[in-house]
């Protein structure tokens, strides 16, 4: 039995130590605040720079967030479209919703974390989790 959980630790270690090949590069910073959902969220500086001026494909049905770099949100799922503005509140990113079949004029935040080995949003009003599957570069915004 010690054996086992012997090899299971180091597993889990070396999982931990294995960056993703989804994960980009953010700038270490000091981790300070923890959630009461018991993760690290990222900084203020290193969520800008993991989300201004991309796109991330989140959770298991493909839904796609877009954070254009002039501040607004563009979020498509497989049968509904939501778009609005981002402002960072600290470590969190916080969307004002214009369009969309839910939250039209209401205002949705989230932090973003590494666990294990892969970026999560996490809503901050519901604890809901999106796995971030994929970054991307965002393309220029169309004008509204």
């Amino acid at each position: 039995m010690k054996r086992i959980l012997v090899l299971a630790s180091v597993a889990l270690l070396s999982a931990c130590q294995s960056p993703s090949s989804n994960a980009v590069s953010v700038p270490a910073s000091p981790m300070t605040t923890q959630s009461t959902a018991g993760f690290d969220p990222l900084p203020n500086d290193a969520l800008k720079t993991l989300i201004v001026g991309k796109v991330l494909h989140l959770g298991t049905s493909n839904s796609v967030a877009t954070y254009f770099a002039d501040g607004r949100y563009d979020l498509v799922s497989v049968n509904d479209h939501w778009t609005g503005r981002y402002a960072f509140k600290g470590d969190k990113v916080c969307v004002r919703f214009k369009t969309g079949p839910t939250r039209k004029g209401s205002t949705r935040c989230g932090q973003v974390a590494m666990i294990g080995t892969d970026y999560w949003l996490i809503a901050t009003d519901d604890g809901e989790r999106l796995k971030v599957n994929s970054i991307t570069a965002a393309s220029a915004p169309n004008p509204s």
